[in-house]
């Protein structure tokens, strides 16, 4: 009798009993592996898969004006991009189109969407060198330096005639002239 107790209380008879519920959990398990699978798959794709690819490494300047329409075109056309995805889905995510930073960003070969979206986000921009000519008045230098780095040159002859700034520095009217 107790021989036939122990095989009712064994693994066997508990499996046997409980057939439905263990493929139940076993298939659940399964579809859950390949979900997460699928999800995968598509975060890679989407975030982490190459989906730029300019034959050299491209520059494009983002403006004060730029609205993200005009950052997505500039994106999609100067690093002839295989899918603009990725990138749209970081920009609403991370509400960049409130936080847009102009200057000069490099798009590279091979780049990914997280990376340029960081890049352009985190305003990590590409160095340009920056040529002061000959300039004999400081509107003309206001309005040379302003067509190379963006900036208003009415912005920049103001700074140019602050004179508390000007000291501050350690210029005066004839160094700086």
């Amino acid at each position: 009798m107790t021989n036939n107790l122990e095989k009712r209380t064994g693994f066997r008879h508990y499996i046997g009993k409980n057939k439905k519920k263990l493929i139940l959990l076993l298939l659940a398990i399964g579809i859950a592996l390949v979900l997460g699978l699928i999800k995968g798959g598509q975060y890679y794709y989407y975030y982490l898969h190459p989906q730029f690819h300019p034959s050299r490494t491209v520059y494009f300047y983002i403006d004060r004006d730029d609205n993200i329409d005009s950052v997505y075109n500039k994106v999609s056309t100067e690093g002839t991009s295989t899918g603009m995805k990725g990138f749209r889905r970081l920009a609403e995510k991370y509400r960049y189109a409130e936080n847009i930073r102009c200057g000069r960003y490099a798009i590279q070969p091979n780049d990914n969407a997280r990376t340029l979206f960081f890049r352009l986000s985190r305003g990590y921009q590409t160095p340009k060198n920056l040529i002061i000519g000959s300039a004999r008045t400081r509107e003309a230098l206001a309005r040379n330096l302003g067509k190379q780095i963006l900036a208003d040159s009415a912005e920049i002859a103001k700074e140019l005639y602050d004179t508390t700034l000007c000291a501050k520095l350690g210029f005066n009217e004839e160094t700086l002239m």
